[in-house]
């Protein structure tokens, strides 16, 4: 019979090819006398040279499936396509990143079923969607949008012709350290329309000059008009360092079930006691 153990083997390669224009200008405003503008166009391509092949022993099949994404061992290649721009001001011998922007799209040129991260079971096609991220940061304020789309239109469960796609935005404010605001949005078009999803969540963390900080989180659903889930928490730690921590987190999840748990860790290297 076949051991209930195995040893699987793979050999991946990713490699990069990358350049960078600069360019420096004046403005006028406050903060931002002088730019610097940086463009970096970048491919990336990825391969698995080698993979042991999968158990046949229902063993493996079954009761013992791969447990994450690295044990899929997947056969794969692709080539990433990434524009990416970033805008620094430039202070003295320093210069400080505000601004990144980039979009990016990869192209599959091998398919794994087994595999979501180099398969659509659903569009089926080598292209995946469009990607794009921003980043505005101006002293304690910052702004993040991110998401995907997919140009090619799948069939809902119903025959309706659909563009699949996520975006996401956040907006936070630090007040001072530890104590921070944050709104975020999630606008999700499924191929399924009942998958569709626009929830707002309002994030805050306030740190307090003792041994703990608060935080809590809401997300309600504008689709559904309902609240989806919430959560609060104290953290404890020795400030400002500790080579401890205990948190006390309770909430509701999405699923309306009500939960409470206690979070113990430990650090021998230290480490800066805020959440």
């Amino acid at each position: 019979p076949e051991a209930s153990t195995v040893h699987r083997e793979s050999i991946t390669t990713e490699i990069p090819l990358s350049f960078y224009l600069s360019k420096s200008f004046k403005t006028s405003l406050n903060g931002f006398e002088n730019i610097a503008h940086l463009i970096q166009p970048r491919l990336i391509y990825g391969s698995s040279i080698y993979g042991s092949a999968l158990p046949t022993h229902p063993f493996f099949q079954g009761t013992h499936p791969p447990f994450d994404s690295t044990d899929l061992v997947t056969q794969f290649e692709y080539f990433r396509f990434e524009l990416i721009q970033r805008l620094r001001t430039i202070l003295g011998l320093e210069s400080v990143r505000f601004l990144t922007f980039q979009l990016s799209n990869q192209y599959n040129s091998r398919l794994d079923k087994g595999d979501p991260r180099f398969f659509s079971p659903v569009l089926k096609n080598h292209l995946g969607p469009i990607e794009s991220y921003l980043n505005i940061t101006v002293n304690s304020l910052s702004l993040t949008l991110e998401g995907y789309y997919q140009w090619h239109r799948t069939a809902s469960p119903s025959g309706q012709l659909r563009n699949e796609g996520a975006w996401t935005s956040t907006l936070a404010y630090d007040f001072a350290p530890g104590d921070k605001l944050s709104v975020s949005t999630l606008m999700r078009t499924d191929p399924d329309p009942i998958q569709d999803e626009q929830l707002v969540s309002l994030g805050i963390n306030k740190a307090l000059p003792i041994f703990v900080n608060f935080s809590s989180l809401i997300n309600y659903s504008l689709k559904h008009g309902e609240l989806r889930s919430y959560e609060w928490g104290a953290h404890f730690a020795s400030k400002p360092s500790s080579c401890w921590s205990l948190s006390l987190l309770s909430g509701r999840t999405q699923g309306k079930q009500d939960y409470a748990r206690f979070i113990f860790q430990l650090n021998f290297g230290g480490s800066l006691g805020k959440s």
